[in-house]
């Protein structure tokens, strides 16, 4: 991923998930003009989407697998990742490789 913040537009913050895609834009500046606050956030298409519109998908932290969280903590350990990223990757929880398996195979029930 990608972020990008220019000095003449600081409350604009443009951001991209693969090198050849366009940026997106979010709108971090609180507007005034509702009686409630939102922010927005406007694709490269110019589709724009309020706060107020996307809902909570998880309310506590999703687990990770026992071997993700090691090889996460090994990657830490051999400073493939900053130091500075090393307090999240070790608050990470991680779950039994079969409870995961069943959270996937109720996801695939789910969309049935």
């Amino acid at each position: 991923m990608e972020v990008s913040v220019s000095h003449l537009q600081p409350s604009i913050v443009k951001f991209k998930y693969d090198f050849d895609d366009e940026y997106s834009k979010l709108d971090t500046e609180i507007k005034t003009r509702s009686k409630r606050n939102s922010r927005q956030t406007s694709t490269s298409n110019g589709t724009v989407f309020s706060e107020q519109s996307l809902k909570i998908v998880y309310t506590e932290p999703f687990p990770i697998s026992k071997a993700l969280r090691a090889d996460l903590i090994e990657l830490c350990r051999k400073e493939a990742i900053p130091n500075f990223y090393h307090d999240f990757y070790n608050s990470l929880i991680c779950d039994s490789d079969n409870h995961l398996t069943e959270l996937q195979e109720n996801d695939i029930d789910d969309d049935d």
